[in-house]
């Protein structure tokens, strides 16, 4: 039988995953809190358990799809033999994500340019969601430059190459991608990831 604390984490996951969904289809300030309650299955007292007001559900959606991404990158980080596997590992979630076909990076994630869109205008009119976004990027850019020394230690990244600017480059070019498929523009990311690999890595 699951623990009062499992069933306490499973309402939480309810509520915000109803929340992105509610946010998705009507904007941010279209759904009120019992249309978020109703579609999680939920009652405003359990909402009111794990929330303040909706201005801190917001920041909890933004902190769940953006930890979805960086759990991505570590796992592909960690698990690759190297930043150029890393690369191509992240790249094809990317690539799946926009499909709609990438469940590596989670439910939350996945709405991929939906996803996202709601993050931007989130942080751009919340500062708390903003200041989610930075400490965020910044976690990826740190983790994406310990790979690009690991991967110079190596001899397989170039020396000439500065860890933490190439973590900002590379997360530069994550958002990018995911901007380009919000406007409706094609990423080739297949041709974008082989550009990265022959810019940083040692042929």
């Amino acid at each position: 039988m699951a623990t009062r604390a499992e069933i306490k984490e499973r309402t939480r996951e309810a509520l915000l995953y109803a929340a992105l969904q509610e946010f998705a289809e009507h904007g941010l300030d279209g759904p009120s809190l019992d249309q978020i309650c109703a579609r999680a299955g939920k009652t405003r007292g359990a909402f009111y358990v794990h929330f303040t007001d909706r201005e801190s559900l917001v920041i909890a959606v933004v902190e769940r799809i953006l930890f979805e991404y960086l759990e991505a990158l570590y796992r592909a980080s960690e698990e690759a033999d190297g930043l150029q596997a890393a690369i191509t590992v992240f790249a094809d979630l990317l690539e799946r994500a926009s499909r709609g076909d990438a469940p590596d990076l989670g439910r939350f994630a996945v709405l991929g340019t939906v996803s996202f869109r709601f993050v931007l205008e989130a942080g751009a009119r919340i500062p708390a969601a903003s200041e989610v976004f930075g400490r965020i990027v910044h976690a990826g850019i740190e983790m994406l430059g310990v790979a690009t020394v690991q991967g110079q230690q190596k001899g397989r990244v170039r020396r000439d190459v500065e860890p933490r600017e190439t973590g900002e480059l590379l997360i530069a070019v994550l958002l990018g991608v995911l901007v380009f498929q919000q406007g409706g523009i094609e990423a080739r990311v297949d041709k974008i990831r082989d550009t990265l690999i022959r810019i940083l890595t040692v042929a």
